[in-house]
């Protein structure tokens, strides 16, 4: 994929806890052991979604996975990016900001955070998103459906808004861009929508018929009735 001449040096930050007590809300149809089979592979999946987005782009983007986890440090590098161990884990919010710090350190002019858990992450959508190139400073908001929140948020420089994840999290950043003065862009990117975190999520996402790890792995489990969503 062609980027723009002017398309800074960024960061491409993949905040990711450990999936030992991840996708909760799916332990009434899930085992524990699925659970955790399943974020794996959906953050794995969300590597390979970047890395093809950004193929042959290394001197601009670098693919940075924040983590407390071991084994997620050891996947993040198998799959050639680098990696931040937090030593307690404080959440995606506490991540971002961690991750800006060390971007700048770095010589990053902008920085991306894209959660590590995306169902159907599309590499067209990826590219549209880090090729979007405001003036800095600025932020470019990839909101999220039905809960006000935001899916990725892209800042330059990598600290020029306050962070925050989770519910009316859009709202509350186009509010601080306003005060801020900062060059805001909203992108609406269909494949930063999907979250699979019940079980109609999961039913939703089978129904895409994707060719991905994720994929795969919850198409099997309906195939072979693993389980079952009335």
């Amino acid at each position: 994929m062609k980027y723009s001449n002017s398309i800074p040096k960024t960061s491409i930050v993949i905040p990711f806890k450990n999936p030992a007590n991840s996708k909760q809300r799916l332990s009434k149809i899930l085992t524990g052991a699925q659970r955790y089979e399943l974020a794996i592979s959906l953050f794995e999946d969300t590597i390979d979604a970047v890395k093809s987005a950004t193929n042959k782009n290394e001197d601009r983007f670098k693919i940075i996975v924040v983590t407390d986890s071991e084994y997620v440090d050891e996947i993040a590098k198998a799959h050639g990016a680098d990696t931040f161990i937090e030593k307690v884990s404080e959440g995606e919010t506490a991540a971002a900001y961690a991750a800006a710090r060390r971007s700048i350190e770095l010589g990053f002019l902008r920085q991306v955070v894209i959660p590590g858990d995306m169902a159907a992450l599309d590499p067209k959508d990826v590219y549209e998103l880090l090729n979007t190139n405001p003036p800095s400073p600025s932020v470019v908001l990839c909101p999220a459906v039905g809960d006000d929140g935001t899916n990725a948020i892209m800042t330059s420089p990598p600290d020029s808004i306050p962070f925050r994840f989770g519910k009316a999290s859009f709202p509350e950043y186009i509010e601080k861009a306003n005060k801020l003065n900062l060059n805001t862009v909203v992108i609406r990117l269909k494949s930063f929508v999907l979250d699979v975190d019940t079980p109609e999520d999961l039913k939703a996402f089978s129904a895409k018929n994707l060719d991905t790890r994720s994929a795969n792995l919850v198409n099997n489990w309906f195939t072979s009735r693993s389980i079952k969503i009335a």
